[in-house]
């Protein structure tokens, strides 16, 4: 988190310690980067819920490990994100094995690119 210090307040930066202390680090434990997947964040987040988080939380803990996420992108230590925009092609046959976004990470994915474009968060 150092590295958003700068351009962050301190009660957000808290609180994003609190998403890693909380709920980031006792699910994903000692999982390798590549181990997080588009899958596994789906159960964590319905893990979240069923443990009583509001929707808003929970967006805001995601939040968290997507920033966690482009942070390794950023520095190579990983390829690309879990949750990456996907492109149908033409030619590419749709099937039920392909990733496909929620409307919960659909809404991520575009309040991302809107708060690169903005600043801020669309929803």
């Amino acid at each position: 988190m150092a590295h958003e210090a700068a351009r962050l307040s301190q009660a957000v930066l808290a609180r994003r310690g609190a998403h890693f202390k909380d709920h980031l680090l006792p699910f994903l434990g000692e999982s390798q980067l590549y181990d997080i997947t588009a899958m596994r964040i789906r159960q964590f987040t319905d893990t979240l819920g069923r443990k009583g988080l509001s929707q808003a939380h929970i967006e805001q803990v995601i939040l968290s490990l997507r920033v966690c996420l482009k942070y390794a992108v950023n520095k190579c230590w990983l390829n690309v994100l879990p949750w990456p925009k996907h492109r149908v092609q033409q030619d590419m046959p749709i099937t039920l094995s392909m990733p496909t976004l929620s409307e919960y990470e659909f809404k991520g994915l575009y309040n991302d690119l809107i708060g690169d474009i903005r600043g801020s968060r669309a929803f």
